[in-house]
């Protein structure tokens, strides 16, 4: 029997592999076809990240901002990445400093692919899994950044500070 970290490490292996064919696959559409490459993968992801997120939303039962940490951040968490989480009155602030996915994808120096293929997601799973939570990020490790600065917030509890 294999441990979770040998389990972890064999499907990071995977997803490694999967993701080197997508972008050799991505790289030679942009190259035939231009830059919007990578604007129509991220709109195609879009919708089916958001379908997922609300079927995710109503199988959980719950779609505010604890269920999506206990969704979402769950795997998250267990999927190697760390992070710290700060509550204010306005909202729910997670700090990512460490992103398996990043660094997978910048070990195969296809960060603007992962950005398109696992960052640009972000925004969709929140629409996807309440429409009345908002979703702000300035900073991803994927782009170079220190950290990922995901921030969760109720959009009518903030309407003035939008």
């Amino acid at each position: 029997m294999i441990t979770i970290e040998e389990h972890w490490q064999q499907m990071n292996e995977v997803q490694k592999t999967e993701f080197e064919a997508r972008v050799d696959d991505l790289t030679a559409l942009k190259q035939a076809l231009g830059e919007q490459v990578g604007e129509i993968v991220a709109a195609a992801r879009g919708q089916k990240v958001e379908a997922q997120w609300r079927k995710i939303a109503q199988d959980y039962g719950s779609n505010d901002i604890e269920a999506l940490k206990a969704t979402l951040w769950k795997w998250v968490e267990d999927a190697g990445f760390e992070f710290t989480v700060s509550e204010t009155a306005e909202g729910t602030q997670f700090r990512v400093t460490k992103c398996p996915m990043a660094e997978m994808a910048r070990s195969v120096n296809a960060a603007e692919w992962g950005y398109v293929c696992y960052c640009a997601d972000d925004a969709h799973i929140v629409a996807g899994f309440n429409p009345a939570m908002g979703f702000r990020r300035t900073k991803t490790l994927m782009q170079g950044h220190d950290c990922c600065d995901h921030f969760y917030y109720m959009k009518e509890k903030t309407q003035s500070g939008e």
